[in-house]
């Protein structure tokens, strides 16, 4: 750790004094410094004027800055007095922004070691960036093309189903609907051959329901007659239904 000495505060007091001098006599547009204590050159006090095209425009603002002893080895302390509200600056009126944060390599903060603080930069160099820090975030609202996301959430393609109007084939058909009842299912009127050789036999033919067959015709439907039969018969076949 570097030792704040007498050479230090010497240093740092002479980069100050020619800071300060500079500043006031080619001020930067929107800065105005003064000392708050004479005899301190290490506490600034700063007025600024909103910059234009952001929401601070025409606004009037007071800061601070603090130096610390080894300046210009550590950046300098900027803190907002008067309330602002913005995300590059912190409840207290801290101003965060990369400038400002110390030479150290710490690859969580996302900054690369060229945008902090390093002995070259002065008070000049860290005004000329402020405004550019208070300019509103650039917010997209479109959403990013399918192309750009993952795999994951991009959504699936469906493929056409082909449209078809004529049946389907019967090996696509159930096995209940694609073939006749085994006669075994079949009431036994209908799965043993009739018999005319009495009238009660005719009667219950009559009765019982047809044998459905795409192969049958309607005339095979109907119970046989034979010329032999009783008039009993022959008026019971004719009661059937065609």
């Amino acid at each position: 750790m570097a030792q704040h000495g007498p050479v230090h505060v010497a240093s740092s007091q002479k980069a100050l004094m020619l800071e300060m001098k500079s500043l006031q006599e080619e001020p930067v547009e929107g800065f105005k410094i003064t000392l708050v204590d004479e005899a301190d050159l290490y506490i600034w006090e700063v007025a600024i004027f909103g910059p234009p095209n952001t929401h601070y425009e025409g606004g009037y603002f007071k800061a601070r800055i603090k130096f610390p002893i080894d300046y210009p080895y550590s950046p300098p302390a900027f803190r907002f007095l008067t309330k602002m509200w913005h995300p590059n600056i912190y409840e207290n009126g801290d101003v965060c922004i990369s400038i400002l944060h110390p030479p150290v390599d710490d690859p969580q903060s996302g900054e690369l070691p060229s945008e902090r603080w390093n002995p070259t930069q002065n008070v000049r160099y860290t005004f000329s960036l402020l405004p550019a820090s208070l300019s509103p975030p650039r917010l997209s609202l479109s959403s990013p093309p399918l192309s750009l996301l993952p795999a994951s959430l991009s959504p699936p393609r469906l493929s056409p189903l082909p449209l078809s109007l004529s049946p389907p084939p019967l090996s696509l058909l159930p096995a209940s609907l694609s073939s006749s009842p085994p006669l075994s299912l079949l009431p036994a009127s209908l799965s043993s051959p009739l018999s005319l050789s009495s009238p009660l036999s005719l009667l219950l033919a009559s009765l019982s329901p047809p044998r459905l067959s795409l192969s049958s015709s309607p005339l095979s439907l109907l119970p046989r007659l034979s010329l032999s039969s009783s008039p009993l018969s022959l008026l019971l076949a004719s009661l059937s239904p065609p």
